[in-house]
């Protein structure tokens, strides 16, 4: 009835970490022990400590300890699929069986966890009293040993479902991290199409001003015979705009060397006034 009641206690968990502590708890109920331990195949060659218990806290088995499938009871009960019961004075050379009578055990018993015939993982009992643990000991513990196999695997299955929706939720987050930033690339790139438009613009209207000049002072020199003193000026208006012409068009050339990031910038101040009168004076006299 006892192990009944922890067949159906372990089965409804979907953590080992508690399925080992429902099983430490209930086991007590049972038999007396000193060390009760859950292995599990690491590998082909090889046994991993999952959980274990030592009431002494002599530490002689830790979690995450492995020992090889050819040299421990742990391995040979893997091996064979069968349980085994071990005293102090058995010959056997087997490491695990060596840590735990050199730290005062007398008897042992390792049951096979089998999932689908096939053996997974062993459970070993350690008692400190031969008494405890017998070959009826196996009998009784055995059914509880096929249920931590399912135990187990139910619990692996949830781990690899939690891992997945995890990831999952990882995916989702990086994947909306890198949809903010494509919108926010998509924004920065209407706004240089923007800020594109509104150069041309501006270039097309400061090109047609000193179009408009030179434009308007031809005009009056092709029209009429003005007198040599207005030759000169209108010459020099017109030499004037076309030099302005000429910087516009040097001032579109170095925008392509700042948008290559070629650009040598060099500070100078001007006079915002003189620059104002100049843009009035080149204002042909018909206008």
């Amino acid at each position: 009835i006892a192990s009944e009641e922890i067949n159906r206690a372990i089965s409804s968990q979907l953590h080992t970490d508690k399925v080992f502590e429902i099983l430490t708890e209930k086991m007590d109920t049972l038999l007396h022990y000193e060390i009760l331990g859950v292995g599990i195949k690491d590998d082909e060659e090889t046994l991993k400590i999952m959980n274990v218990s030592e009431k002494s806290g002599q530490g002689l088995f830790q979690s995450g300890q492995k020992f090889t499938l050819d040299d421990s009871a742990l391995g040979e009960t893997v091996r064979t699929g069968e349980s085994k019961h071990y005293e102090e004075e058995t010959d056997t050379l087997c490491t695990d069986l060596d840590i735990c009578f050199k730290g005062g055990i007398k008897s042992v018993l390792v049951l096979p966890i089998k999932q689908n015939q096939e053996c997974i993982g062993a459970m070993i009992i350690a008692a400190k009293s031969i008494d405890d643990l017998s070959k009826k000991s196996a009998e009784i513990l055995q059914p509880i040993a096929d249920q931590l196999a399912i135990a187990y695997n139910n619990s692996r299955l949830y781990g690899q479902v939690e891992k997945s929706l995890n990831d999952t939720t990882r995916m989702n987050e990086e994947l909306s991290v890198l949809n903010t930033k494509y919108a926010q690339a998509n924004e920065d790139l209407k706004e240089l199409d923007s800020m594109k438009h509104n150069f041309t613009s501006m270039i097309v209207h400061e090109l047609r001003n000193p179009l408009t000049g030179i434009m308007g002072f031809s005009q009056l020199l092709s029209e009429e015979t003005p007198e040599p003193e207005k030759v000169q000026k209108f010459a020099e208006k017109i030499y004037g705009e076309s030099k302005r012409l000429n910087s516009l068009v040097n001032d579109v050339l170095d925008y392509n060397k700042i948008a290559a990031g070629k650009m040598d910038y060099e500070i100078q101040e001007y006079d915002l006034l003189t620059i104002i009168q100049s843009a009035i004076e080149i204002l042909p006299p018909s206008a």
